[in-house]
């Protein structure tokens, strides 16, 4: 059994750099980059989990989850910044709250 391949259409030159090709005859540069970043974009559009969208958001809540993705997609550090302020806030508030019950607990 043979291995396919692609054929060698001339030797590489190590002067020669190819920059962009073009989409008729082979797959270009443009397919590659378009499939890269739709794959990205629905990776991180799956991934992300936004709070749960007020009853009167409608299709705000889309175009919020378009702009979070684009900013994972651009700068995934500030998701993840901004992930660990909501965490870092969340562990505040249950300290807080077990705090005050723990003064004044409810009575069984």
């Amino acid at each position: 059994m043979t291995a396919l391949s692609a054929p060698i259409l001339e030797p590489h030159n190590a002067q020669e750099t190819t920059h962009w090709v073009s989409a008729p005859a082979t797959r270009g540069t443009f397919g590659i980059l378009l499939s890269c970043t739709l794959t990205l974009f629905l990776c991180l559009w799956s991934s992300l989990h936004l709070n749960i969208p007020h009853r009167d958001d409608g299709p705000k809540q889309n175009l919020r989850k378009v702009k979070y993705t684009l900013l994972a997609l651009l700068a995934p550090e500030l998701v993840v910044f901004i992930a660990w302020r909501q965490y870092s806030s969340a562990t505040a508030v249950v300290a807080e709250v077990n705090k005050i019950f723990e003064v004044c607990p409810f009575p069984h």
